[in-house]
């Protein structure tokens, strides 16, 4: 069980300490295409085992990778949000 959320007062958990925040940040991380094992490898420079880096990427074809995302509960933007990522994947070309 997590502690109360109160921000700027240490808590521990599984015998970790770290200080609290106020709200929550998500990140997503995608492995679409052959990437899986560099991503997988990145994320274990944050700390995370193979195992949890593997579980925790959203992974398969373009079109799986899509379907995944439409059922996750996204703010409403999200296909204005989708459409500007697009913008910038051509820009990084």
């Amino acid at each position: 069980m997590l502690p109360d959320p109160v921000a700027g007062k240490p808590a521990t958990v599984d015998g970790v300490e770290f200080a609290l925040a106020p709200g929550i940040t998500v990140n997503l991380s995608l492995a679409v295409g052959p990437v899986l094992d560099a991503q997988v490898r990145s994320l274990t420079g944050y700390g995370m085992t193979a195992t949890q880096a593997r579980d925790s990427l959203v992974t398969g074809s373009p079109a799986q990778v899509a379907e995944r995302l439409a059922a996750m509960p996204f703010t409403p933007d999200r296909g204005e949000q989708i459409e500007l990522l697009g913008e910038v994947a051509g820009l990084l070309r």
